[in-house]
């Protein structure tokens, strides 16, 4: 009786036991046990080829401004206008003799447009845009290039920067032509300087129209994109580090995804300092945001930092010519070495437009009124720069993208003001 009788208690605990085990290994299978590691994620699952962003793209202007008689009057051609492409055109079509040192660009010009890259030029990137030049060497040139005359009768020059150093040639272009076309676009689109703490703020006129737009969006897949920055993802391990955060490792690479904002962060700590790719900088980081789940084709690299680290280059979407400010679309790549070391992007692309509609800018009158109701004088006179770009609000699948002037105040505080009604969107309120 006793025998039977521990019998039984023996295949109990022997069936617990058993039970337990299986509930644990799914618990750990589905990485949902106190936050628990999950080691080997899965087959690798395949990730869609894409074919943006290219690098021509990306090494766009931002900008291009045309001004008379040194910026006493001026107007901004924006991205994806027609007069943005003819102005390109324009530059490409423009024939050059040698480039030449001068000591100083002149202070004074006749006319002049300004072609403002976020990137430095590399010399494959300058002949993209002049392709009858020839550059000075092996020579990086600064994110910048002229067109200018300085008198009614004189030539029209091409003036380029790097390490400090101007250069000029002169072009065949008309000096008439260039004067009445820069004319026309004066009068047309006139925009004012608003100089601040930092820099001068170019600030459309009453006339510039803007869209307001409402978007869907498309989710990217989140594994695919994750296993691909992995050799073997087999032997990655996942760890939930809370609600919002789930990090995946393999132990010298790190991928972290975040649910709100939406996006995934890769770091390569252990990246070696030895050169392993001999791209352009611009190439590379195009190669590596196709390799890792793609981006839109209105992307431009906006800006580039260099420090110990590597160098920063930061990717902007822009839509109806201006850029994305908030939210989290922009895609950032450090490379070192010729090696990507870190990575960030969004989850998300912009898909469908479900509506537009358009209205006068607020001028920089308009808008210095409104911050009277909002700032002191003194606060106003310690504005650091004003921006305009969009302001993104989501709404699940939905966004709406409204044109705002992104107001930078002391100590990181921002006001985010609506550049068509003037009401304020967000930002720090004194």
């Amino acid at each position: 009786m006793n025998k039977n009788w521990l019998a039984h208690i023996r295949t109990l605990i022997l069936v617990v036991l058993v039970g337990l085990s299986l509930l644990l290994s799914y618990w750990l299978w589905v990485g949902d046990f106190q936050n628990a590691t999950e080691v080997g994620i899965g087959e690798p699952l395949p990730l869609a080829a894409t074919e943006y962003p290219i690098a021509s793209q990306l090494g766009r202007p931002y900008r291009i401004i045309l001004s008379q008689h040194s910026a006493a009057s001026l107007s901004v051609a924006l991205p994806e206008t027609h007069s943005y492409n003819q102005w390109l055109t324009l530059l490409q079509s423009v024939r050059v003799t040698a480039l030449q040192e001068i000591p100083a660009f002149p202070k004074r010009t006749l006319d002049e447009v300004e072609y403002d890259f976020g990137v430095p030029l590399s010399a494959a990137l300058l002949q993209q845009w002049v392709p009858n030049i020839e550059p000075t060497g092996y020579v990086q040139y600064s994110g910048l290039i002229l067109l200018y005359q300085t008198s009614s009768n004189g030539p029209v020059w091409l003036g380029l920067t790097s390490g400090g150093v101007d250069y000029e040639a002169q072009t065949n272009l008309s000096t008439v032509s260039l004067y009445n076309q820069i004319t026309e676009a004066v009068r047309a689109q006139p925009w004012s300087i608003w100089t601040t703490v930092q820099s001068n703020n170019d600030l459309p006129g009453s006339y510039t129209q803007l869209s307001t737009s409402t978007w869907t969006t498309n989710a990217i897949s989140l594994l695919p994109v994750v296993h691909s920055f992995f050799v073997n993802p087999l032997v990655v391990t996942r760890i939930q580090e809370d609600n919002n955060t789930t990090l995946w490792t393999d132990g010298s690479r790190a991928v972290q995804w975040t649910k709100h904002p939406d996006e995934i962060t890769y770091q390569d700590p252990n990246a070696s300092g030895k050169r392993i790719e001999n791209l352009d900088t611009l190439e590379l980081a195009a190669r590596f945001v196709r390799d890792h789940g793609g981006g839109p084709n209105n992307l431009i690299a906006t800006q580039v930092q260099s420090n110990a680290s590597g160098e920063t280059i930061t990717l902007v979407p822009y839509v109806d010519g201006l850029p994305i400010l908030n939210g989290s679309n922009d895609y950032q790549v450090v490379i070192r070495a010729g090696r990507v070391v870190s990575f960030s992007r969004p989850l998300y692309n912009l898909a469908s437009e479900i509506d537009s509609t358009r209205g006068n800018a607020l001028n920089g009158w308009q808008l210095l009124n409104v911050l009277k109701t909002i700032l002191s004088v003194q606060q106003i006179k310690q504005i650091q720069q004003i921006q305009l770009g969009l302001d993104e609000q989501d709404e699940g699948s939905i966004v709406s993208l409204i044109p705002a002037y992104f107001v930078q105040l002391p100590k990181g505080q921002q006001l985010i003001i609506d550049a068509i009604d003037g009401h304020v969107l967000g930002g720090d309120l004194p």
